[in-house]
């Protein structure tokens, strides 16, 4: 979900390709993960856009990580919920 949202840019082919060097995993969406995600999405309230950033923190949080982001004012609702920024 987080790639894809980078992908949407605006991004520099350079930039993708800096970007692929650093991802080691790729996490797939699970149902587990939708799940946890529509529940942030539901105790936090509908935002546009929205879903797609539950469902980064709640990948995040399962995954006990903190999240690197330059996007914090969309995740600092997730900080009460557990998620950690960085």
């Amino acid at each position: 979900m987080a790639w894809a949202e980078f992908l949407c840019g605006p991004v520099l082919p350079e930039e993708i390709a800096a970007m692929e060097t650093l991802m080691h995993t790729v996490l797939p969406v699970t149902p587990v993960l939708a799940a946890e995600g529509a529940r942030l999405f539901r105790e936090t309230g509908p935002r546009s856009r929205s879903l797609p950033d539950c469902i980064i923190a709640a990948a995040a949080m399962m995954n006990h990580a903190p999240l690197a982001t330059l996007n914090r004012q969309d995740f600092n609702l997730f900080v009460p919920q557990g998620l950690e920024l960085v």
